[in-house]
């Protein structure tokens, strides 16, 4: 079993080694031959803690991408379809609380936005479609009172 164990753990310090000699050009991520790269990419602050980890297929950004503060907590989710934006983006501070929301689809802003205050108070609400302000936008103040709206459907 400790056999299996150590070769595990060999195997993935052998591809997180190798997700840390990337070359990235305009936006694309070659391995150490010049190929296009596909898998795990990964970084790390100088104390070994996770910072950034995300996927990569055929030298572009694709899925998921995850990055961390120096305390290993969550800092944002992103996702990307062929180096595009899309899907979900969320953001949080040092505390833990949800300070952004956005949504994308093949590169352009779609659907509800949401950025809160480090308090967790809910200060803009927007909606996109393709790339196109849509709907009534709401901002609010501190305490979480609608101080303004407009409707971009006019």
């Amino acid at each position: 079993m400790k056999k299996i164990s150590a070769v595990l753990i060999f195997i993935l310090y052998t591809l997180t080694l190798q997700a840390q000699h990337l070359e990235r050009e305009d936006g694309i991520y070659y391995d150490k031959d010049n190929n296009l790269y596909t898998g795990t990419y990964a970084e790390h602050y100088e104390s070994g803690q996770i910072k950034i980890e995300m996927q990569i297929k055929s030298g572009l950004k694709h899925g998921v991408i995850k990055m961390f503060f120096k305390n290993g907590q969550i800092k944002e989710i992103r996702a990307y379809y062929n180096n595009l934006m899309d899907g979900t983006w969320q953001t949080w501070n040092e505390n833990e609380i949800k300070i952004g929301e956005a949504n994308y689809s093949k590169g352009l802003k779609n659907g509800k936005w949401r950025i809160w205050d480090e308090n967790g108070i809910l200060r803009y609400d927007m909606n996109y479609d393709n790339g196109k302000k849509i709907g009534i936008w709401y901002i609010y103040d501190e305490s979480g009172k609608l101080i303004s709206s407009k409707n971009y459907n006019e």
